[in-house]
C-alpha cells in the first residue's frame, strides 16, 4: 500500500462529485467521507501536542476511534492499477493486516473470498469512467469477524481532466445490514404466515362446499400434506362401536401398509395408536430411533411404506370427543416446524367441526329416509284396512236401506194385516237400529282415517317432507265444498257462511291441503262451540291477498296461550270440548305449515268468554 496525501491541491475545474478550486488532498478525503476524515499519520502532531498528549497517547486514542466507528479512509492511484492502495493507517488498524502484507494487492485478501470479484470489478469499472462509485462487501476484522462496509470512493482530477487519485471511506454498516436482514425476514416471515393463512380460507372454502364425505376425507387429508410440506398421508375415522381407528383415505402408502392399518386399536405401536391411548400428537422424528416401535411391526410396516418420519394428530370434537385422525409422514429423518404444526391445528379443528357436522347431517339423511320409509308402510299398512272398512261400511249401509225401503214397499201393499198374519215392522225397527249403528261406525273410521293421516302429515312436517302441490284453483269453491261435507256431518249444526260478492277467488293452491286447513278450523270451531250457537265461515279478499276466517262462540283462549296453539300437541288448560274426541292436537299445527308453504299467515283472535277467531290468508293468484 502507498501514501498519496502530499497536501497538493487541485485544479479549479469541478466535474459532478469532483472538488471545487483550493481544497487539499486531506479536504477532499474529509468531504469525501461526508463528516471529516480521521487525520492520517501524514497529518501534522504539533497541535496535538499542545493539549499535552504523548505520541503513544494519541495512537492509542486513534486506533479507538477507528475501531469504535469502523471508519476508514483510503486513497488509491489514479488508474487503480495498484488496487486500493489507502494511506493504511486506517486500513491496517481495522484489519490487522500490517503495512507490508496490505500493499500492493495484499489489501485484497482482508476481502470475504465471495465478493472479491465483485469488489475489484466496481472499483475497475469506476476508475475506466472516472466516475464516483458506492458498493458494499465484507471485510475481515483484526479479530477474524466479518463485518459488512459500504465503500464510495470519488476521484481527484488533474487540470487536464486525468485521474490524479481517489479518496474515499468504508464505513462499518454490519448492523444496519442485520436490521435490514431481520426485517427482511420477518417481511418474510409474515408474508409466508399470510400465505399459509390464504390457505387455510381457500381450503375451508373447499370444505364447506364439498357435499361428498369421501371427498371431504380427501380434501382434508390433501390439506394436511400440504401445509406439512410431506410425502405421505393418512386419515382416520374413530368408531364408538369398536373403540378402533378405521383408515379412510391415504396417500402414498404400499397397498400391504393400508391393509395393515386398515383398523387402529388403541394399544398399537404405530403412531396414531399411541395417539389415540394418549388423546395429544405424538411425533416421531425418526421411526429408527423410536423407543416404543422398536421390533414392531408397525416399524416392519413402515419400512415397507420407506416411512422414516411421522406425526399423527387426534381430530377433537369441542367437547372433548375423538372423532378421528390425521397423520403424515416422510421419507426422511424429518422434524416438524412449529408454524407447521400451528397450521396443520388450525385444520384439525376445522376438519373435526366439519366431520362432526357431515355425520350429524349423514346421521339425520339416514334417519330421514328411514322416516320416508316408516311413513309410505305405516300410511299403506293403516290406511288400506281404514279404506277396506270404511267401503264395507258404505256398501253395508247402502245394502241395508235397499233393503229398508223393500220392507216400507211390502208394507204398504198389504195394508192392514191379515188375521193370524205377522207385522213387518219390529223387523223394519231392527234394521233401521243395525243402519244407525252403520253410520256410527263410519263416522268412527272417518276419524281414525283422520287421525291417521293427521300423524303422518305432523312426521312429514318435523322431517321436513310434507309437500304441497299448487295449481290455480278457486278458493271460495274449496271453502263452499268444505262447508257442505261438515254440515252432511254435523246436520244439527248451524253453519254460516259468508262469502266475498265475486264469484271467483282465484289462488294458486293445493286445493286437497288448502281444503283440509279449512276443514281444520272448522271442526276445531264445532268441538268447542256451544251445539246451540252457530259457527261463522267467511271469505273476503283485500286487496291482493284472499282472508279466509272461522269464527265461534266457544270458551275462548288466553292470551298467554294463543302464541302456543299452532304447537303440536298444545291444548289450552282447562278448556274442554263440548262433544266428540278431543284429536291428537296436531291439525291447527299441520295447518300452520300449509299455508306457510302456500307463502301465507295464520294468526287467532280471543278472548276468554268471547270465542275464538282463527283465520288464514294466502296471496291471489298473479293471473287474476
Amino acid at each position: 500500500m502507498t501514501s498519496k496525501r502530499d497536501g497538493a491541491t487541485v485544479p479549479k475545474k469541478r466535474v459532478g462529485a469532483e472538488l471545487a478550486p483550493d481544497h487539499t488532498t486531506t479536504e477532499a478525503i474529509e468531504l469525501a467521507a461526508g463528516a471529516g476524515a480521521v487525520p492520517s499519520s501524514s497529518s501534522s502532531s504539533s497541535e496535538h501536542d499542545t493539549v499535552g498528549s504523548s505520541p503513544g497517547t494519541l495512537e492509542a486514542r486513534y486506533r479507538a476511534l477507528v475501531l469504535a466507528t469502523g471508519q476508514i479512509t483510503w486513497t488509491a492511484h489514479q488508474d487503480g492499477s495498484g488496487g486500493l492502495a489507502g494511506d493504511g493507517r486506517d486500513w491496517c488498524l481495522f484489519t490487522g493486516q500490517t503495512p507490508d502484507a496490505a500493499g500492493a494487492r495484499g489489501w485484497r485478501d482482508a476481502l470475504y473470498p465471495d465478493d472479491r470479484d465483485r469488489a475489484i470489478a466496481a472499483f475497475q469499472a469506476a476508475a475506466a469512467a472516472r466516475r464516483p462509485y458506492e458498493i458494499d462487501y465484507r471485510v475481515r476484522r483484526y479479530d477474524g469477524e466479518y463485518r459488512w462496509m459500504l465503500v464510495r470512493g470519488v476521484p481527484v482530477l488533474k487540470a487536464d481532466g486525468s485521474v490524479r487519485e481517489w479518496v474515499g471511506t468504508a464505513t462499518d454498516i454490519t448492523e444496519h445490514k442485520q436490521a435490514a436482514d431481520r426485517a427482511r425476514e420477518s417481511e418474510a416471515k409474515l408474508a409466508a404466515e399470510l400465505a399459509d393463512a390464504q390457505r387455510l380460507q381457500r381450503i375451508s372454502t373447499q370444505l364447506i362446499q364439498e357435499g361428498d364425505l369421501d371427498a371431504l376425507y380427501q380434501q382434508i387429508l390433501d390439506a394436511a400434506i400440504a401445509v406439512m410440506h410431506s410425502d405421505i398421508g393418512s386419515m382416520q375415522m374413530f368408531s364408538p362401536d369398536r373403540g378402533e381407528l378405521r383408515l379412510l383415505a391415504w396417500k402414498g402408502f404400499d397397498p400391504a401398509s393400508a391393509a395393515f392399518w386398515e383398523w387402529v386399536r388403541p394399544d398399537a405401536t404405530s403412531s396414531c395408536g399411541m395417539a389415540l391411548r394418549t388423546r395429544e400428537r405424538v411425533v416421531v422424528p425418526d421411526v429408527e430411533r423410536c423407543d416404543f416401535m422398536a421390533t414392531t411391526k408397525d416399524l416392519d410396516v413402515y419400512r415397507l411404506s420407506g416411512i422414516r418420519a411421522v406425526q399423527s394428530t387426534p381430530l377433537m370434537t369441542r367437547d372433548g370427543h375423538v372423532v378421528g385422525m390425521i397423520s403424515t409422514h416422510w421419507r426422511t429423518p424429518h422434524q416438524p416446524a412449529e408454524r407447521e404444526l400451528r397450521l396443520l391445528d388450525v385444520l384439525a379443528r376445522q376438519a373435526a367441526d366439519l366431520i362432526e357436522r357431515k355425520q350429524a347431517e349423514e346421521a339425520l339423511r339416514i334417519a330421514n329416509r328411514r322416516m320416508d320409509e316408516f311413513l309410505n308402510m305405516a300410511t299403506h299398512e293403516l290406511k288400506t284396512p281404514l279404506t277396506a272398512l270404511q267401503a264395507n261400511l258404505q256398501l253395508a249401509e247402502r245394502r241395508l236401506q235397499h233393503r229398508l225401503a223393500a220392507l216400507e214397499g211390502a208394507e204398504g201393499k198389504a195394508g192392514s194385516a191379515s188375521a193370524g198374519g205377522e207385522s213387518p215392522m219390529p223387523a223394519q225397527r231392527a234394521l233401521q237400529g243395525v243402519a244407525q249403528l252403520l253410520i256410527r261406525n263410519e263416522r268412527q273410521v272417518r276419524w281414525l282415517t283422520r287421525l291417521v293421516d293427521d300423524l303422518v302429515d305432523a312426521a312429514r312436517i318435523e322431517t321436513g317432507k310434507l309437500e304441497i302441490r299448487p295449481a290455480p284453483c278457486d278458493l271460495a269453491a274449496i271453502v263452499r265444498e268444505v262447508v257442505a261435507e261438515q254440515r252432511t256431518v254435523h246436520p244439527k249444526r248451524a253453519i254460516h257462511l259468508h262469502l266475498p260478492e265475486q264469484q271467483v277467488v282465484p289462488v294458486n293452491a293445493d286445493a286437497g291441503r288448502i281444503g283440509q286447513v279449512v276443514a281444520n278450523y272448522l271442526t276445531n270451531a264445532l268441538k268447542y262451540a256451544p251445539d246451540d250457537r252457530p259457527v261463522e265461515v267467511a271469505l273476503r279478499v283485500e286487496g291482493e291477498i284472499a282472508h279466509v276466517s272461522v269464527r265461534d262462540d266457544g270458551p275462548g283462549i288466553p292470551a298467554e296461550d294463543q302464541a302456543h296453539v299452532w304447537e303440536r300437541g298444545f291444548r289450552a288448560a282447562g278448556i274442554n270440548s263440548s262433544g266428540g274426541g278431543v284429536g291428537l292436537g296436531l291439525g291447527l299445527h299441520i295447518s300452520r305449515s300449509i299455508v306457510e308453504l302456500h307463502r301465507g299467515a295464520v294468526s287467532i283472535e280471543s278472548a276468554p268468554g268471547q270465542g275464538s277467531t282463527f283465520w288464514f290468508t294466502l296471496p291471489l293468484s298473479q293471473s287474476s
